[in-house]
């Protein structure tokens, strides 16, 4: 028995010898100090793990033929909220709005165009007459100045007059005329230019 004992000594003194603290080890930190609770993170293992993750991908639905999709689970709610385009005219609304504002234009530019070559006209032609009577009032003038000074018969004096009232026609007429030519395509114009469709 005592043997038995005497070698259970030894071999707790041999134990503890082993377990015995060395130069060569570091010193057991005591049990107060904080021990890091887990190891520092493995970036590599982490970013293998992230790219051979399987993600199961969310069930989608196309709502419209431009391919817009929703979830499956959303399918009970109204789906034009959801649009890129909700709120938006449509591409062919737009589209037809700029043909017609185009239209409109080209139709304003063409009528414009029209009114200023009849403006155009008018002045010509008024320009056409008014040089026209400044010719027959010379050529009248011409008339009345060769007649003699001592008028004789009956033909002579009705020649006189007839020149005379014809020269008083075409007098008036010219002041007419370049009166209505100074004020008339002012008048023109500004009616062209303050139409508006």
């Amino acid at each position: 028995m005592e043997t038995k004992r005497s070698e259970l000594r030894f071999l707790r003194k041999l134990d503890v010898e082993r377990h015995a603290p060395h130069d060569n080890k570091p010193p057991i930190p005591p049990m107060t100090a904080k021990l890091p609770l887990r190891p520092p993170p493995n970036y590599v293992q982490t970013a293998i793990f992230q790219e051979y993750k399987i993600i199961q991908p969310t069930p989608k639905c196309a709502v419209n033929q431009h391919g817009d999709k929703v979830v499956v689970k959303n399918l009970g709610y109204p789906t034009y909220i959801l649009r890129k385009d909700y709120g938006l005219m449509p591409q062919y609304l737009q589209k037809h709005n700029e043909k017609e504002k185009k239209a409109q234009e080209v139709a304003i530019r063409a009528e414009k165009e029209i009114k200023e070559t009849i403006v155009r006209e008018k002045l010509e032609e008024q320009q056409a007459a008014l040089e026209g009577l400044k010719k027959l009032w010379s050529r009248l003038n011409y008339e009345y100045c060769c007649l003699p000074l001592i008028l004789e018969t009956r033909g002579f004096k009705n020649h006189k007059k007839y020149l005379e009232d014809s020269l008083d026609w075409v007098e008036k007429s010219i002041k007419y005329l370049e009166k209505y030519r100074a004020r008339h395509p002012f008048q023109m114009f500004s009616e062209l230019q303050g139409t508006k469709h």
